[in-house]
């Protein structure tokens, strides 16, 4: 096929781009250099099937600023410009004249940008600086690589670094970084199972049983035996406090919650107040009733229910 002009791409009949389309970069003049991107957008072609007529139509479509407009006053102007042409105009308007010096600057002040992997800034440093100097030494790239590097990775890169390392013996702890740096991304964007699942065991353990109220809740399989066990011990009188015996005793006139029943409240007393033992037989101090003369005559038990 004869090689076409500008005017002719454009008036010719379009081919629609093949399914497996790769996009080349957007070409920026604040930040790209017109010479790789001229080299992307070619190996991008050579994948997309495009002849020189595609690359003359897409070109402009990924160009951005100043060089989209430059480009189309190139279509309106320049018509009978081919793509090799094309080409050289676009690194005659913007790639810099002091090309080298602006290289080993860009080579120079490269940083690892903050969602680059470690992979990427180091095989992208390595081909500016094939670009700057094809004979620099190992000791120079290493050591701007290291200028460059994000502070995260390089306590990781200093152990597994050894001393005196090449450019190509270097390639291969770039490779572990890059796992490393992979794992974790992945750990953080999927937790292990066993986290969520011990999680969700503590989340469905039954509560622990209530005996502190059982008697209230007697459960049955009969619900006739739960009613009447619950209305066994709702219906319960209280057991009889013997703790303030004395002051209900001396202030039975007074009406208080803590009434307790006659039998218990009118029971004597078997100690003084100073903790003699009393006999309640007698009344008199020194002696229990068990042990008094005067049991005798105060007691006549039946003495046919006496045992032998």
């Amino acid at each position: 096929m004869a090689d076409v002009t500008i005017s002719n791409a454009f008036e010719s009949k379009k081919t629609p781009a093949i399914p497996s389309f790769i996009s080349p970069e957007i070409f920026d003049t604040k930040r790209d250099d017109p010479e790789r991107f001229l080299k992307n957008y070619e190996r991008a072609a050579v994948a997309n099937a495009w002849d020189n007529n595609l690359k003359i139509i897409y070109f402009g479509s990924f160009l951005s600023g100043i060089a989209n407009r430059w480009y189309e006053h190139l279509v309106d102007t320049e018509g009978d410009k081919k793509w090799e042409d094309v080409k050289k105009e676009f690194l005659k308007e913007f790639q810099m004249s002091d090309y080298s010096g602006d290289k080993e600057m860009q080579f120079e002040n490269r940083k690892q940008g903050k969602d680059e992997s470690v992979k990427e800034f180091f095989f992208d440093l390595l081909f500016l600086a094939h670009e700057v100097d094809p004979d620099m030494t190992d000791q120079r790239f290493i050591k701007y690589f290291e200028k460059g590097m994000l502070n995260k990775y390089f306590s990781n890169y200093k152990i597994l670094k050894p001393d005196g390392v090449s450019i190509s013996g270097l390639k291969p702890i770039i490779e572990k970084l890059d796992a490393i740096e992979r794992r974790a991304d992945d750990i953080s964007e999927n937790p292990p199972e066993t986290s969520s699942s011990q999680q969700q065991g503590w989340t469905n353990r039954q509560p622990r049983p209530n005996y502190g109220n059982t008697r209230n809740f007697i459960v049955s399989e009969n619900p006739q035996e739960s009613r009447l066990s619950q209305q066994h011990w709702t219906n319960r009188q209280s057991r009889p406090h013997f703790g303030n015996t004395r002051n209900s005793m001396n202030n039975s006139s007074n009406p208080s919650p803590q009434n307790f029943r006659r039998g218990v409240t009118n029971l004597p007393s078997t100690r003084t107040f100073d903790g003699r033992p009393k006999c309640y037989l007698c009344g008199k101090s020194g002696h229990f009733a068990s042990a008094c003369w005067h049991k005798q005559e105060k007691f006549h038990p039946n003495e046919q229910g006496r045992r032998n």
